[in-house]
């Protein structure tokens, strides 16, 4: 077994990223066609060519997440990922209709392939005593939990201002991106439970 260690995230951080994302994504895109309805009159043609360019992007953006973690790293991934879905959330909504839904949908949807990739496989390889069962576990109830945090929370900030369902988003992701650069150290990588080489998480993994 590796004994070697270097400063990373705890687990538990990745949970607290991964509730808040949940949280965010479920707020944006389960209000998404209802704001565009109401903001710019898009009928049911409209927002099934928005839904279409939503599922789209995401299954091409997901490979690529999976692709470029495995060169970058699961954290510089995740760090990437939940930023660029911060900052297209904060000011996506000031686009102009009809062409801006689009592009707000298709930018989101690129950064959000990017980031739960990553999310998911660093849940599963950092180092933790933890079983992987129990991670999973863990990971499908927080997920779950938040997503319908998220639910709820949508029909209330709509109902109060339809705009804050994606500035509001954008916040959230804001705050994932400050707990991740604030945590950065507070634990130590260690091998994953079951023994094994040292998980790659932060570094590029080796070539074999």
């Amino acid at each position: 077994m590796s004994t070697g260690r270097r400063p990373g995230y705890r687990l538990m951080d990745y949970f607290v990223v991964e509730g808040l994302n949940s949280f965010a994504c479920t707020l944006l895109l389960l209000s998404l066609f209802f704001w565009t309805k109401g903001r710019f009159g898009f009928g049911e043609l409209e927002n099934l060519l928005l839904g279409v360019a939503q599922g789209v992007v995401y299954i091409g953006s997901a490979r690529l997440g999976g692709r470029w973690s495995d060169r970058l790293g699961y954290d510089r991934m995740l760090m990437v990922g939940v930023g660029g879905t911060g900052v297209v959330a904060l000011g996506g909504w000031l686009l102009p209709g009809p062409w801006g839904p689009f592009v707000l949908i298709g930018t989101f949807m690129f950064f959000m392939g990017l980031t739960w990739p990553a999310l998911e496989a660093v849940v599963m390889h950092v180092g933790s005593p933890m079983s992987a069962p129990r991670r999973l576990g863990i990971y499908n109830m927080v997920w779950s939990a938040t997503g319908a945090l998220g639910f709820f929370a949508s029909g209330w900030l709509f109902g109060w201002r339809p705009d804050a369902v994606i500035w509001g988003a954008g916040v959230v992701f804001m705050v994932e991106l400050v707990w991740l650069g604030v945590r950065r150290g507070g634990g130590r990588a260690c091998d994953v439970a079951g023994g094994g080489p040292e998980p790659h998480v932060g570094e590029r993994p080796p070539r074999g």
